[in-house]
């Protein structure tokens, strides 16, 4: 089976946090996904992923602590 690259997942890089921080914080965006992100797990994420191997899959907790 061929994978084109540009559908393979690839780690976040500086670059991806603004659209990252808009979509997290969006109420339209996550109304069905316990709504928005607090800033501060925002920021943490922002912190702790922006480079790292495999980050591409993370994402940030639910509303309520709850994760995925």
């Amino acid at each position: 089976m061929l994978t084109p690259r540009s559908l393979l997942p690839r780690p976040v890089e500086p670059d991806d946090v603004p659209a990252h921080r808009r979509l997290w914080t969006a109420p339209l965006v996550r109304r069905h996904l316990g709504g928005p992100v607090p800033p501060e797990t925002v920021a943490a994420h922002e912190r702790g992923g922006v480079g790292a191997p495999g980050y591409a899959r993370g994402a940030p907790a639910l509303a309520g602590g709850r994760s995925w």
